[in-house]
């Protein structure tokens, strides 16, 4: 083995809110994200801190800065950042060790590839984690994806819309229990991925990617979900809101920003919810 040059972009953070800055910065940037803990850490307080870090083949540019930076104000912290370049052994593949196979719900598991399936699971989702967000690692996907299992398992065919689809692991695991999907992105890199998903879990025939943040329109789905960050989900609201045919889930909100992306979808109106930490799912229907 030798020694690979590569470049990593940081910033230390209160460790309640590493998996959350850890998540956005996924989303933006669609890479993968590790977070080191107060034991790999060597300042003063450490105990109450944690480390977020993006690994980089090239230099991080002033896209990237500006990008982590923005993540950093939007939940209060200095935008404080710092890079460095560094020589490590296989650090491409240091971070799978971050990725195991995951239960999500009754019905679904999520594993990458280079792992083996779970016992006694109906359906395994298969996701590169490396290359788009949206691996079931979160809270977010996770509670979205429990939501979906159970609001579409035990129903006839429909259609779904996925907005912001990522990896496609919403979409695929829709397709799964028998419905057809179409995904929007407007990460075209994103949809490159999603599309590699969903061929590797067998459901090209029942998802359909279209690079837009929204659909044709005038188009309405039965069933539409939506895992997103909260700005993104109250700037698309009203896009969405004309879309929504029965079924709207809701997902990538904090506790703290629910009041406001409720606010957003009236008249839609709350048929449940659910918390996994300080996320919130929302499931909306028309009055």
């Amino acid at each position: 083995m030798s020694n690979t040059l590569w470049w990593q972009a940081q910033a230390e953070v209160p460790a309640e809110l590493a998996e959350t800055v850890a998540w956005l910065l996924a989303e933006a940037l669609g890479v993968a994200v590790e977070i080191q803990d107060a034991g790999t850490l060597t300042t003063a307080g450490d105990a109450e801190r944690a480390r977020v870090v993006v690994g980089l083949e090239t230099p991080p540019d002033d896209g990237l800065r500006v990008a982590f930076e923005e993540v950093l104000q939007q939940l209060g912290l200095p935008p404080i950042i710092q890079t460095r370049e560094r020589a490590d052994l296989d650090w491409r593949d240091g971070w799978k060790a971050f990725f195991r196979p995951l239960r999500l719900s009754s019905r679904f598991a999520v594993r990458p590839p280079w792992e083996a399936p779970l016992p006694d699971v109906a359906h395994h989702i298969v996701i590169d984690p490396g290359m788009a967000f949206g691996t079931g690692q979160h809270a977010t996907t996770r509670g979205v994806l429990g939501a979906l299992d159970d609001l579409l398992g035990d129903r006839a065919p429909t259609r779904v819309l996925d907005v912001g689809t990522g990896s496609g692991i919403l979409a695929i695991a829709a397709a799964l229990l028998g419905h057809d999907v179409v995904g929007t992105d407007n990460d075209d890199v994103a949809l490159v991925n999603a599309a590699e998903n969903v061929e590797t879990n067998g459901v090209g025939d029942r998802v359909r990617l279209v690079v837009s943040e929204r659909p044709e329109e005038g188009e309405r789905f039965p069933v539409v979900v939506v895992n997103i960050i909260a700005p993104v989900l109250i700037a698309l609201a009203e896009d969405v809101k004309a879309h929504v045919g029965g079924d709207l889930l809701l997902s990538g909100l904090l506790a703290s920003q629910e009041e406001a992306v409720r606010a957003a979808y009236a008249p839609l109106v709350v048929v449940d919810r659910r918390e996994d930490g300080d996320w919130v799912i929302l499931h909306l229907r028309a009055a």
